[in-house]
């Protein structure tokens, strides 16, 4: 059977096998078409419009007409076959598929043509061009020149401009793309974009317009392409640039190698300016989005700088096209290469080895300073790292300077094995699969170095031993001489070897082999299921947290173990903090007592030189019957020189620190505090509360005590010890008060009533102020953080490693609560500058109760009891009310401000403990309200001052 395509000629109602019985029809049935036959178009399809030849069609009367065989006509009666009395017959239908045989096609397609009327009654004719979109470029371009006024009025120039042949127009067009000069267009160095050579010249076959907007956007493209040229080549050419600066300089130098390499590849097959323009369009897109990149880090001096813009504008890219992410993601990952490299050593990431590690120029984190304090440069660090991640790099880098400064043998500076542990690099992770491969990888690692650290722990012999072979086998001497033949070219083949490796820098250099096939990927217009195109990944905001923080974790929790089992075990920390508690802190019943009679009691023998005496037997200051002050330094030796070391050694336990010298541990002695000029004239009076302010204890923490006991940290102590210091004197003043009424103002102050209220209160007031100090404001913070320290010096002897540290312990974490306990310390002592007005009202009530103890000194010398001395007492006594009821005012005031402002969220432990308690801590509020408790329990003073 015939098919349409299969018909010979052009007729319109040339159909093939019209008049084909259908095979379905039996054999004597008469055909529907009976009576057509004379009926020919090819006939007639030759003669034309103008036959004069009548038609004499034999059709039936319509009125008559009924279903069944038609009449026989005399044009056809002898073909005429008649159905009547025959009974029809059973059809067999076939079994193959009707549908795939009509549709089959067995040959060539062959080529159709516009069938029309004219055509049809004169093969010859030619149908006319009535557009001339249809006529070629040919008939544009004269179309163009046939209009001789025609101006473009925008510009003043003709619209029909120097037609172009297409070919050279789409080389132009090439290169102007990539970046290149041409004889069609030139670049402009003070302009710094390219420009036609030819002002007015368009492609033949399109307007003005149109080629203007497409050598527009060529220029757009061409211009992206030298920026780029030009950013490279200043990186490269600068003295000293930064490693992300090199990386970034290599990412677009790959990219554009790439980008050149596909344009070329896809310009085999190009014939028009629409295909051109469509090669280029996602390309032009990229070069766009890295140009604006690049603008922004050209004149950037530092490595954070660099990675903070990229960041920025790969995380604007983040919702663009589903085929610029890919791409958008592999350049954050290339240009963050080495700086995360260099993050990776300085966190000991890498394998220690002390013949080649050299510290990074750009190093971040948090470094040790002089004296043990660190010196914050956190500032520097890109922002996609978070707190959290921040502090785990301190952590890290505090905990690996110190190893390397006091074990440099340890297992986590350099493994006891021949190889390290799998040991997992800091990269940036974007899928969800490498998210959960780099969690096991990092639990794996945790895994090998615990089970290191359990079973080499303390075995250092072995590790040095280990190094030491490593680096003899990696840095084995060339001896030529004595050698044989053999032994010498095995010894220069494997030289030649080891210089064609690859150096660590290059291992970490950014190579341009994924952009070639991530390029052909994202340019490739293949239909593509829809849902392929969805994108299911963490956001870029968290993927730095995803990426990063399970390796950090991990590296930190490791060297905050090591660290702090050297700590307490190796340079007994908690022997060092005890040493702080006895003595700067006045926890040592006999170092307090002996300090106060030394420089208070006035019936030792004075140490004071004079002229034919002897001093002999204890001495002391005798600060409150002597004339003369300060004292002298040779006075201050010959009484406190023996008070430390007695004391120190008086208390034989098995953790006292013993030191190999004959000094106390950090060089603990008295020494004379560093004053200004008004705090020396306060100094000098000998019956002021500053007297003593020049005397303080010094001490410096050993390495590496000191990182944990900062310089920062002895400064409170030094100004707890000074406030301890002159309570100590106050509550020796108050109780000799009563004694020297006793023996020397008998008469006078016995019947005096306002005296003896003064004494009483005085006594009260003084003697809580110094329970409150050293019980609750000194007693409860150190217990509590003490019990902290005791619990992790336990868990650090137990040797089921994995229970040794909790998730809030290291070094950091127990240098910052020390430092929050002695925060907590100076605020319920009174020590904080937002509390100088209590504490300037504490130091007047002081200074009221020696003002009266000096008065009464003097009578005592004079022995005087007039009534003057009696008014002076009235007169002192009033004023010691007012400001004794003026500090309680102060001190409630403080509590209530506590309460209600951001201050009580500090104290009242928003952070956990080093046992990973919440809320458990003390709080210097409650604290200055147990002291309001004290020294107000039934309202004395404002009742008194109701009335």
């Amino acid at each position: 059977m015939k098919t349409y395509d299969e018909s010979e000629d052009g007729e319109a109602f040339g159909l093939p096998d019209l008049w084909r019985t259908s095979k379905f029809t039996s054999e004597a049935e008469t055909p529907l078409t009976h009576g057509l036959e004379e009926f020919s178009c090819h006939e007639y399809g030759q003669r034309g419009f103008g036959s004069t030849r009548s038609l004499e069609l034999h059709f039936p009367d319509l009125d008559t007409f009924h279903y069944g065989p038609l009449d026989t006509t005399s044009a056809s009666e002898s073909s005429a076959v008649s159905l009547q009395g025959d009974e029809p017959e059973t059809i067999e239908i076939p079994q193959d598929d009707i549908w795939v045989e009509a549709g089959s096609d067995n040959g060539p397609p062959k080529e159709r043509w516009l069938k029309t009327w004219e055509a049809f009654y004169d093969p010859g004719f030619k149908e006319p061009i009535l557009y001339i979109s249809e006529a070629g470029p040919r008939a544009f371009d004269a179309a163009l020149l046939s209009i001789p006024n025609l101006l473009d009025f925008d510009n003043n120039r003709p619209s029909s401009g120097h037609a172009l042949l297409t070919d050279s127009m789409l080389r132009g067009l090439f290169q102007l793309g990539m970046g290149g000069q041409s004889s069609l267009f030139i670049y402009d160095l003070e302009r710094q974009s390219f420009a036609p050579r030819a002002g007015s010249s368009r492609v033949s076959g399109y307007s003005m317009d149109i080629t203007e907007s497409l050598v527009a956007t060529f220029i757009t493209y061409g211009n992206h392409m030298v920026h780029l040229r030009s950013f490279v080549d200043k990186a490269y050419k600068q003295s000293s640039p930064c490693a992300t600066l090199i990386a970034a300089a290599a990412t677009v130098s790959s990219i554009s190698t790439a980008l050149l390499s596909y344009i070329w590849r896809c310009l085999e097959n190009n014939q028009s300016l629409l295909q051109l323009q469509a090669v280029f369009d996602r390309p032009g897109q990229l070069m766009s989005c890295i140009g604006e990149m690049t603008r922004k880090i050209s004149n950037a001096n530092s490595d954070e700088t660099i990675l903070c813009s990229v960041f920025d504008s790969i995380q604007a890219l983040e919702q663009a096209d589903s085929w610029l992410r890919p791409i958008a993601l592999q350049i954050l990952s290339s240009i963050s290469k080495p700086w995360l490299a260099s993050l990776s050593r300085s966190i000991g990431l890498q394998v220690y080895d002390p013949a080649a590690y050299t510290e990074p120029s750009t190093c971040y984190g948090t470094v040790w300073g002089v004296g043990g304090d660190t010196v914050d440069t956190t500032q520097g660090m890109p922002k996609f790292f978070r707190d959290k991640e921040l502090e785990m790099i301190i952590e890290s880098r505090q905990s690996l300077e110190l190893l390397r400064s006091q074990s440099p043998d340890h297992v986590m500076l350099c493994p006891p094995h021949g190889k390290a542990p799998e040991v997992p690099e800091l990269e940036w992770h974007f899928d969800w699969a490498d998210i959960e491969r780099i969690e096991a990888k990092a639990k794996r690692y945790e895994a090998s170095i615990q089970q290191t650290l359990v079973l080499k722990h303390n075995s250092r012999d072995h590790t040095r031993n280990w190094v030491q072979n490593e680096l003899q086998d990696s840095h084995s001497d060339f001896d030529p001489f004595g050698a044989s033949t053999d032994k010498i070219q095995a010894d220069i083949s494997d030289s030649r070897a080891t210089f064609e490796q690859p150096s660590p820098m290059a291992q970490h250099s950014v190579t341009g082999d994924i952009f070639p096939a991530l390029l052909n990927k994202a340019f490739s217009r293949q239909v593509a299921d829809p849902e392929s195109n969805v994108v299911f990944a963490p956001a870029l905001a968290v993927t730095s947290l995803l990426s990063f923080s399970p390796i950090l974790a991990a590296q930190s929790r490791l060297l905050n173990l090591s660290c702090l089992r050297m700590l307490f075990k190796e340079h007994d920390l908690r022997g060092h903090l005890r040493l702080q508690r006895r003595f700067h802190l006045f926890g040592d019943g006999m170092f307090t007592s002996r300090l106060s009679h030394a420089l208070f009691d006035t019936e030792l023998e004075s140490a004071e030189r004079r002229k034919g005496h002897v001093r002999t037997g204890k001495m002391g200051l005798k600060l409150g019957s002597r004339n003369s002050w300060p004292p002298a330094s040779s006075e201050l030796r010959l009484v406190l020189m023996a008070i430390l070391t007695e004391t120190y050694y008086s208390t034989v336990k098995t953790d006292v620190l013993v030191p190999s010298s004959g000094e106390l541990p950090g060089g603990l002695s008295f020494a004379l505090r560093d004053l200004s000029e008004d705090e020396i004239q306060k100094c000098m009076e000998l019956h002021s509360i500053e007297a003593l302010d020049f005397l303080r204890l010094q001490y410096k923490a050993p390495s590496p005590i000191d990182a944990i006991i900062t310089t920062s940290s002895l400064e409170k102590y030094d100004v707890i010890f000074r406030l301890l210091l002159r309570v100590t004197r106050m509550l020796f003043v108050v109780n000799q008060l009563s004694r020297i009424g006793k023996h020397r103002f008998r008469t006078s102050l016995r019947t005096d009533p306002i005296a003896s209220r003064f004494r009483f209160e005085a006594h009260h007031f003084v003697s809580t102020i110094a329970e409150y100090f050293s019980a609750i404001a000194v007693g409860s913070n150190w217990d509590q953080f003490q019990a902290e320290v005791e619990q992790m010096g336990r868990r650090l002897d137990n040797d089921d490693f994995p229970k040794q540290l909790g998730n809030h312990e290291g070094l950091c974490q127990l240098q910052m609560r020390h430092e929050q306990m002695l925060d907590s310390m100076m605020f319920a002592l009174l020590s904080r500058k937002r509390q100088q007005q209590a504490v300037k009202l504490l130091e007047d009530v002081f200074g009221l109760i020696l003002a009266y103890n000096k008065s009464i000194i003097d009578g005592t010398r004079k022995g005087s009891t007039t009534s003057s001395s009696i008014f002076n007492v009235d007169h002192i006594y009033r004023e010691f009310r007012a400001k004794i009821r003026a500090f309680i005012d102060e001190c409630r005031s403080l509590v209530e401000q506590d309460v209600k402002g951001p201050v009580s969220k500090m104290h009242l432990s928003s952070s956990p403990d080093l046992l990973g308690r919440h809320g458990s801590r003390q709080s210097s509020p409650s604290a200055l309200t147990q002291l309001l408790l004290r020294l107000e329990i039934n309202d004395h003073y404002s009742e008194a001052f109701r009335r």
